[in-house]
């Protein structure tokens, strides 16, 4: 028996309830496929990137990307990706989006085979809801930081439209784990030539666009903030890391702009 727990423009996630430790994401048309290809190349490069580094963990509470495994392709027209499954962090059976720049919870708890997006979760409800305090927020806007600045300068990719979840490895754990997921529009920038347009990219672009990855969504906290210290902290230290630290200055000046 197979379960639908996601769905998307370019296709649908199963569970396999044989393996349900693990998903699969399948596209079901050329145009899908191609892009599902890209999006298996860049999350392998950023689970690379992210894992070529040993990150802190405490307060019950780590952070992770997704190792992309078994990219399949039949008839050309048909595809699918597999990778680890992502559990909820309570008992609602939905995925926590994090919304670490407010509080703004949308409350999506729509399930079905149309449209499956989880919960969108500001900051009080994180405390209300998993008892989450303020030394345990200021760790996760830390992490959130690594998350994206590892992406972008480590793995040299845009980072655009991923989002951040919050979940766990197993049923069984207490451990709470943030995610960095979704890398369908998250292209290379290191090659200096746009994937699509072809026109070699300048580093006005290549700002904007890192840039974008931060403050399309409220994912990450917002300059004015208290949590913002501590994602830039992250955010710089990832930058450094990959001797990048000019250019990630430059983000976060249009980003507080």
């Amino acid at each position: 028996m197979e379960t639908i727990v996601g769905k998307g423009g370019r296709g649908v996630i199963i569970i396999n309830e044989e393996n349900p430790n693990f998903v699969t994401k399948f596209a079901f048309n050329v145009a899908s496929c191609n892009n599902l290809d890209d999006e298996f190349n860049a999350q392998l490069t950023a689970y690379n990137g992210w894992n070529s580094f040993e990150w802190p963990s405490k307060y019950g509470i780590n952070a992770k990307i997704l190792k992309p495994t078994n990219f399949k392709s039949f008839n050309g027209d048909q595809c699918s990706i597999m990778m680890s499954r992502i559990f909820p962090p309570d008992s609602s059976g939905l995925l926590w989006q994090l919304y670490l720049g407010g509080d703004r919870d949308l409350n999506m708890n729509v399930s079905d085979v149309n449209f499956i997006r989880g919960s969108y979760k500001g900051q009080n409800t994180l405390g209300k809801e998993l008892n989450i305090g303020n030394k345990e927020l200021t760790f996760m806007a830390y992490l959130s930081g690594l998350l994206i600045g590892t992406v972008q300068y480590t793995s040299r990719l845009t980072g655009l439209d991923t989002e951040l979840v919050l979940g766990k490895e197993n049923r069984e754990t207490e451990i709470l784990t943030m995610y960095l997921i979704d890398y369908d529009q998250s292209w290379s920038w290191s090659s200096g030539i746009h994937p699509i347009t072809q026109i070699p990219l300048t580093e006005r672009v290549i700002i904007k666009n890192l840039e974008w990855a931060l403050s399309a969504e409220e994912y990450y906290p917002a300059p004015e903030d208290p949590l913002y210290s501590y994602f830039k902290v992250g955010y710089l230290e990832a930058a450094v890391m990959a001797n990048l630290e000019d250019l990630a200055n430059k983000v976060l000046e249009r980003y507080e702009a």
